[in-house]
């Protein structure tokens, strides 16, 4: 990255009942190696003390903006709420959740990268998978370049939503996130983006992801996959992203709702997830 070259990055974190994960999240990104960025943070009307911990970490560190939505109005809305309000200056929008821990290269890393890729509109990483303790217990990586992302669209998500940097320019040819898409709403946003634009992914881990039990894609599994196969059934047939494997992949998926939710989620762990770095035996 060229010296004294540092455009300003806005990271977006909705909160929703956190408090457990929230502070080692906001943590992660104030110790960030890359110095010109706010965190700006929506609390969903949480339950649990969030927005306490919310205006005491705020309180003290002024890159930090707070909203509070007047009652609980889901993901996409508070993602939306987020875009619409990050700093008119902000050349960058990273993505993150509040139970997550981003690496402190991951910010100069994200922003070095597309500052070298102008042709493309976005850039995700590869992902360690923490369980509640903290503890690494996988890993997991995506296809990096461009048209292999594209030809592997229709067989899964091809980006760890919470890992990605997008160009604020983006949004101005996609628009925003779907707000009727109760999940999902980041596979149906990426899929507009891709249709139009080439991303990529870093083949480096610069996020720690955390699976729990009361996460919405495991308490509501099968609406997950309602929901992904309406997003996959729309491109199914476009030029742009047809392939053999994404079709038969595509019509396998609808066996799953033969099977109950905790078997198809041990059976996604396994096909996607590589051993940890520091797994447990």
């Amino acid at each position: 990255m060229p010296e004294n070259k540092f455009p300003q990055v806005s990271v977006l974190m909705p909160v929703y009942n956190a408090s457990r994960y929230l502070e080692a999240a906001v943590a992660s990104i104030q110790a960030q190696t890359y110095p010109n960025f706010e965190l700006l943070m929506v609390d969903d009307a949480s339950q649990d003390d969030s927005w306490e911990i919310l205006q005491r970490l705020a309180a003290a560190d002024p890159r930090l903006r707070l909203f509070r939505n007047p009652h609980n109005m889901g993901v996409p809305r508070s993602r939306n709420l987020l875009f619409r309000n990050a700093a008119p200056e902000s050349e960058f929008l990273a993505i993150m959740d509040s139970d997550d821990l981003a690496l402190p290269e991951r910010l100069s890393r994200q922003v070095s990268f597309l500052q070298s890729h102008p042709q493309l509109q976005g850039v995700g990483s590869a992902l360690d998978i923490i369980n509640e303790e903290g503890q690494i217990i996988a890993s997991r990586s995506y296809e990096c370049e461009p048209a292999r992302i594209l030809r592997q669209a229709l067989t899964a998500n091809p980006f760890a939503h919470p890992s990605l940097m997008l160009r604020r320019s983006l949004l101005s040819s996609v628009g925003h996130y779907n707000e009727s898409f109760r999940s999902c709403e980041d596979y149906e946003f990426l899929m507009r983006a891709l249709e139009q634009h080439a991303l990529a992914n870093l083949p480096d881990t610069l996020l720690q992801y955390r699976i729990s039990s009361q996460q919405w894609k495991q308490t509501h599994l099968k609406d997950t996959l309602s929901a992904t196969l309406a997003i996959q059934r729309r491109y199914l047939f476009r030029r742009r992203f047809f392939s053999w494997r994404g079709l038969f992949s595509h019509g396998g998926k609808y066996l799953l709702y033969l099977l109950p939710s905790s078997l198809i989620m041990r059976l996604f762990m396994r096909l996607t997830y590589s051993p940890g770095r520091h797994s447990e035996p």
